[in-house]
């Protein structure tokens, strides 16, 4: 068996670079497939993606895609939408696009 560098199947995280043109590379975990298995529970569950982008699945059964970030050395949550409504794709491109204002000094809310 060759191992060719990726982790896929494993728990449903799947290893994907993406450069941001920030200070780092971001490396995504999350796959489709494991977002859509995540069942509901008694606490609230954060299933992380990368670079501060992760779905809030709250006990009421809502999934929120969230970014947290620092701005001026504050800590601060950007909401960037519910799922499905918003796909795991869309929610990476408006990450990126955080990413970017961010990098530029700009903060992204």
């Amino acid at each position: 068996m060759v191992f060719d560098g990726t982790f896929s199947g494993i728990l449903g995280l799947v290893p994907y670079y993406e450069n941001t043109g920030a200070r780092d590379t971001i490396m995504y975990h999350l796959a489709d497939a494991k977002v859509l298995k995540t069942k509901t529970g008694l606490k609230i569950t954060k299933l992380t993606d990368g670079g501060g982008l992760y779905l809030h699945i709250a006990t009421s059964g809502s999934k929120l895609w969230r970014f947290q970030y620092r701005f001026d050395g504050k800590l601060k949550l950007m909401a960037l939408g519910k799922y499905p409504d918003v796909t795991l794709r869309q929610a990476r491109e408006r990450h990126l696009e955080a990413r970017h204002l961010l990098a530029k000094g700009v903060d992204p809310m």
